[in-house]
């Protein structure tokens, strides 16, 4: 092997090694930022307190969709096609999937 063939396997590496890691982290950003939980962007839902905290990822429908839930605290979950409201005795993790098909429902 060569030397100019040696630093383009290096450039590629690097590139690929970059290409990667950006990859990585517009996942994490988009995961992350995929739902809000904000008091300005409330939606009246029946029987919601008004210190529920909303996250609103109504562009989604969920699939192993893991949240956390501390205790006390109401949570309001709006997916595309369902909308859940949690309100545990214990801080808790909960996975929310349902299919396409599930016509919007209120739970």
């Amino acid at each position: 092997m060569n030397a100019k063939t040696k630093i383009g396997s290096a450039k590629i590496s690097a590139l690929a090694m970059t290409l990667l890691i950006l990859a990585y982290t517009t996942a994490l950003c988009m995961a992350a930022g995929g739902g809000s939980s904000s008091s300005g962007n409330r939606q009246e839902v029946p029987g919601v307190p008004e210190n529920a905290l909303q996250y609103n990822k109504t562009n989604i429908t969920p699939v192993a969709e893991m949240e956390q839930v501390r205790a006390g605290e109401p949570t309001l979950f709006r997916y595309r096609n369902m909308t859940m409201l949690m309100n545990c005795t214990r801080n808790c993790t909960v996975i929310f999937t349902a299919y396409p098909e599930v016509t919007p429902k209120v739970l």
